[in-house]
């Protein structure tokens, strides 16, 4: 099928030039350059480097993983509350302090962490 091109004289230099180094047609290397044009083309408008399928199943994946994650993460704080409060309880006894007073730190602390907005430091705290 024959079909006529028009190029700009650069573009002709340098097509000229291609087929005597390569020993080629100019066909040949239009038709070359044509497929790796519609190769681009087709991989930004159409291609994605992973399928949705493959996509949706990563996602999927991560989700469940994130949820497991968040229910032992709960699992293993609700643990570790039960414990310091067991703690809290045996040392209030020990030391004879009111259920009040007890209850007073607990606040002072709360208090302590909303005002700096931070992790709590017992220095700071107790100091």
């Amino acid at each position: 099928m024959k079909t006529s091109i028009v190029f700009n004289e650069d573009t002709k230099k340098e097509l000229d030039r291609l087929v005597r180094e390569r020993k080629t047609s100019q066909s040949q290397i239009i038709e070359v350059a044509l497929r790796l044009y519609f190769d681009k083309v087709y991989m930004e408008e159409k291609a994605t480097v992973i399928n949705d399928e493959l996509l949706q199943a990563v996602k999927g994946v991560a989700q469940l993983s994130e949820a497991k994650i968040n229910a032992k993460t709960n699992q293993v704080l609700s643990s570790l509350a039960i414990e310091v409060g067991v703690m809290n309880q045996i040392l209030a006894q020990s030391l004879q302090v009111s259920a009040l007073a007890v209850e007073q730190y607990r606040k002072n602390v709360v208090e302590f962490l909303r005002a700096n907005n931070r992790v709590l430091r017992m220095d700071e705290v107790v100091g």
